[in-house]
């Protein structure tokens, strides 16, 4: 998919509750980027932010804070996202990252949240 300059276009994800119990989805976007042995890292946080990024992908798109699923639930969510107005050089890389939210509980990468998504043209 390509956008143009200061194009916004929205994407939609599928959040399903598989569980018995509510859960809370906390969803944000996520910038990739290159760790110390130069690997894209696309699930930690960097240490230090590289000073020459020009943005974050968190700050081109518009997300819900903390979705609240009702037990076997499914529901659609949509972020919009909007290219900068100016260009720049290189590639911005990234992702979403979808977490449970538990005051009891730390999120993990093991859990019974089933994340399906697809583009909205």
């Amino acid at each position: 998919m390509s956008l143009a300059l200061g194009e916004t276009k929205t994407l939609g994800l599928s959040l399903v509750n598989p569980s018995n119990e509510a859960i809370d989805v906390r969803v944000n976007a996520h910038t990739a980027y290159t760790n110390v042995n130069e690997v894209v890292e696309y699930g930690k946080e960097p240490e230090v932010i590289d000073p020459i990024l020009v943005y974050e992908l968190g700050d081109l798109m518009e997300s819900p804070d903390v979705v609240t699923l009702i037990p076997r639930e499914t529901r659609e969510i949509y972020l919009s996202h909007t290219l900068p107005d100016e260009p720049f050089e290189g590639q911005l890389a990234g992702g979403l990252r979808i977490e449970e939210v538990s005051e009891d509980v730390e999120p993990t990468d093991q859990g019974g949240l089933d994340i399906q998504n697809h583009l909205l043209m």
